[in-house]
């Protein structure tokens, strides 16, 4: 409600420590749609392709995501003989809130398909990722997308719920795209 309002937390068992709290307004995106319209998309749009190694973000907003090596040929950079940092360590990105970013210098602005390398292992299940843009979360469609379970590492690249491919606009020069793990779709579950 409008005015001054009392937020009471009672520690029903162990210690209890609270560093900051923050209460905002709940956030509504637009449409997929709209942000194309608002962006002037044209079909075919694709403007050039950028690649950005999983194991040099600029930015994580957790410590405990971490590196780690993976054999495989179809990752890089690929070392059979020495140990190369070249993953992400997905048992420790996996935790709703936590995020990544990778700074994309494009040479032009435009509508671009975002892709990743990925290996999600855990049979018959999804994750779920946030994708933002500079800070935002560009629309409603960009929250919860989900990666579905492979043997096999897989390029995959974002899609709305219908299997169309979804496009973000960047802008000419440095974009900050994060990639953040989401499990508020069970949030009603945990409510309940």
């Amino acid at each position: 409600e409008a005015g001054t309002n009392e937020i009471k937390i009672n520690r029903t068992n162990g210690y209890f420590k609270l560093g900051n709290l923050y209460v905002r307004n709940q956030v509504t995106y637009q449409s997929y749609e709209s942000y194309l319209e608002e962006n002037a998309f044209q079909t075919g749009n694709k403007t050039g392709t950028y690649t950005v190694e999983a194991e040099n973000p600029t930015l994580k907003n957790t410590l405990s995501v971490r590196y780690t090596t993976n054999k495989s040929p179809s990752v890089t950079p690929f070392g059979l003989i020495e140990n190369k940092l070249n993953i992400i360590d997905g048992s420790t990105f996996k935790t709703s809130g936590q995020a990544i970013y990778y700074d994309i210098d494009t040479k032009e602005a435009g509508f671009y398909q975002l892709s990743m390398k990925v290996l999600q292992t855990k049979d018959y299940q999804r994750v779920f990722r946030t994708i933002s843009i500079n800070g935002n979360i560009p629309f409603e469609e960009a929250r919860n997308l989900p990666i579905k379970s492979s043997s096999k590492w897989q390029n995959h690249t974002f899609k709305d719920d219908e299997g169309n491919l979804l496009w973000f606009y960047l802008e000419e020069g440095i974009n900050t795209v994060g990639i953040e793990a989401s499990a508020t779709l069970f949030r009603p579950i945990y409510e309940d």
